[in-house]
């Protein structure tokens, strides 16, 4: 069956309402569910919707809900809770209220790039050959955030009872966001980056050197590379697996890592089995790593509004990920704010539910104007008019 959810911020919920809110998109959108953002990176977002009250929010990202405190004992990762819950529980409200409606409430959770949890924690930061450190980013080999991870998933399943936690940011082996704040560092092509986002923290480094490879030795060769790319000003043609493939060492030390990615996702599907759902972000380049034996399903990104995707494209987007999971639904950042847009969208959302597409995800209600919430309303009765019963 066609499912349809709706991503909402817990602030887009209890600002105007959670009882209101709630009944509104499912008496009026028709949607199937809410998926809350329950542990976030830091926001800046144009409220659309708020009629008083600051237009632009901000939040220093972080845990949007109370940890419950005695899950997280076996980490020196301590769950960092945004300053705007203070010393409430939306979460739980929404759960409850979404329990109330037969809505399906899930959660998502931003993994390694929740806000402050680096700050907190710095040894759990992603370091760059040079040994930068990233200002938020945490490294998949740091036992303690692992760990973190395990114990927030398990938090959110037991005590809030979602449907799906949904995990973003765990669909590539190598991330950094060193790059984020620098305007002229545009021209880094993204292989470039993705050699930056290969960890030289503490923890991969001793992992790499237990597994009897020369940890230091493909630090320095990552050093060389990357050098020789900022030096020349133009990273157009540098080919990571061509540099890789000239370079045992480091090829070696790529392949651990990408190794201890793998291993961390299925272990972390395995303690919470046909539960998660890996969100796969398709506006990025560097390549996604979804092991066969893992998450219950898939979510994918594409870039900005929906696109007039065809069938043929949409059957290769698709098929990749539909051979080795559950579920495999889509992702769709709001923004048709033409006629034209909004038509895309219900003719898209309906071959979606043609191709017996598990579902769709409209992103997200904050960024949502009336005439949006009505767009998505056309779509979705389209897509459940003609999809499978």
């Amino acid at each position: 069956m066609f499912n349809v959810q709706l991503l909402c911020y817990p602030w887009d919920l209890e600002d105007e309402g959670i009882d209101d809110t709630l009944d509104s998109i499912q008496g009026q959108v028709g949607v199937d569910g809410v998926t809350i953002v329950a542990a976030c990176e830091p926001i800046v977002q144009l409220r659309r919707r708020i009629e008083t009250g600051p237009r632009i929010f901000r939040s220093d990202g972080g845990c949007l809900f109370q940890p419950d405190e005695s899950k997280y004992a076996a980490t020196r990762c301590k769950p960092p809770v945004s300053s705007w819950v203070k010393t409430r529980n939306p979460l739980a409200k929404i759960a409850h209220a979404c329990r109330q409606r037969s809505l399906n409430f899930r959660a998502r959770i931003d993994t390694r790039r929740i806000g402050r949890l680096v700050s907190r924690c710095p040894a759990t930061a992603v370091k760059s050959a040079f040994g930068d450190p990233s200002p938020s980013c945490a490294s998949l080999t740091n036992p303690d955030f692992t760990e973190f991870l395990r114990d927030l998933i398990s938090d959110l399943l037991q005590n809030y009872t979602p449907s799906f936690v949904e995990l973003r940011g765990l669909d590539r082996p190598f991330d950094t966001d060193l790059f984020d704040s620098i305007p002229d560092a545009e021209w880094i092509c993204p292989a470039a980056r993705e050699l930056f986002g290969m960890s030289f923290c503490e923890s991969s480094m001793q992992s790499a050197h237990q597994a009897g490879i020369d940890a230091e030795a493909a630090r320095r060769s990552a050093q060389v590379t990357l050098s020789q790319v900022i030096r020349s000003g133009d990273a157009a043609e540098f080919m990571l697996e061509n540099a890789i493939e000239r370079d045992p060492i480091l090829r070696r030390y790529m392949e651990h890592q990408r190794t201890a990615h793998r291993s961390l996702i299925e272990s972390l599907a395995a303690a919470a089995p046909g539960q998660l759902i890996m969100n796969v972000d398709q506006t990025h380049d560097s390549p996604r790593v979804i092991p066969t034996s893992a998450p219950a399903g898939v979510l994918i990104h594409t870039a900005g509004p929906i696109q007039p995707y065809g069938r043929t494209t949409l059957e290769s987007l698709l098929g990749q990920y539909r051979k080795n999971n559950t579920r495999c639904e889509m992702n769709i950042s709001a923004g048709w704010h033409t006629s034209t847009e909004e038509s895309a969208l219900v003719r898209n959302v309906k071959l979606l539910a043609e191709m017996d597409l598990d579902g769709v995800t409209f992103d997200h209600l904050g960024t949502m104007t009336d005439r949006d919430l009505n767009a998505a309303k056309q779509a979705l009765r389209f897509a459940k008019r003609s999809g499978p019963a």
